[in-house]
């Protein structure tokens, strides 16, 4: 069982995350970038899932602020917003050592396999 911290400002995308990762993992959900910057600063994870597009700290600031604490942690990147920009965005995630990427809307399956991938 990994510990998951999943950060998304919407709450129905968070929902969904959570319920789908909730039986096979411990997970950890917060609604901003800030706050998980927080929790990671205090509690270990072995993965998180983060929004690219969110106010306040987005999910580029959140990615390069956690990769200079953990430069190993495997890191998935979600966005749906903007939809041409953020395919672009996504293809820079893909490009970072270590980290995946997911377009919303993504099915339980997808979502599935991009953890177990990123886990193993």
């Amino acid at each position: 069982m990994a510990k998951i911290l999943v950060i998304d400002d919407n709450p129905t995308n968070l929902q969904f995350v959570v319920e789908c990762l909730g039986p096979e993992h411990e997970v950890v959900s917060v609604g901003d970038g800030a706050q998980g910057l927080d929790l990671f600063k205090t509690q270990k994870f072995d993965l998180l899932i983060t929004d690219i597009i969110m106010p306040d700290k987005n999910g580029f600031e959140v990615i390069r602020e956690i990769r200079a604490q953990n430069a190993k942690i495997p890191i998935i990147a979600i966005s749906g917003g903007l939809k041409s920009s953020s395919m672009d965005l996504l293809k820079v995630i893909d490009s970072i050592r270590n980290s995946w990427s997911l377009a919303k809307p993504f099915t339980v399956e997808q979502l599935s396999a991009v953890v177990q991938e990123s886990l193993s």
